[in-house]
């Protein structure tokens, strides 16, 4: 399943612990587009998506190079936690 953030609110809390649920449910896995704002709401999927932007913001790590796109992967991952779908 594939949860797109749009921040238009339709994704909150109790929409994602239904398909985190339903995913369960029928042993399918989850991955996230976020919105940087809704980051914890996703915390412990196995795959996550966010744009450049959105993973900066995050992590509050400017991105101008490779070693900074690198040091920013850790407190995204960090924020996700470990894969639970």
């Amino acid at each position: 399943m594939l949860i797109s953030d749009y921040a238009k609110g339709v994704i909150g809390g109790a929409s994602v612990r239904a398909i985190l649920a339903l995913a369960a449910r029928h042993g399918k896995g989850v991955a996230v587009d976020p919105k940087v704002q809704h980051v914890p709401l996703f915390k412990g999927l196995r795959s996550s998506r966010p744009t450049i932007t959105e993973a900066s913001a995050a992590a509050r790590i400017p991105i101008r190079t490779e070693a900074d796109l690198r040091r920013v992967g850790r407190p995204c991952c960090a924020a996700c936690g470990p894969g639970r779908s």
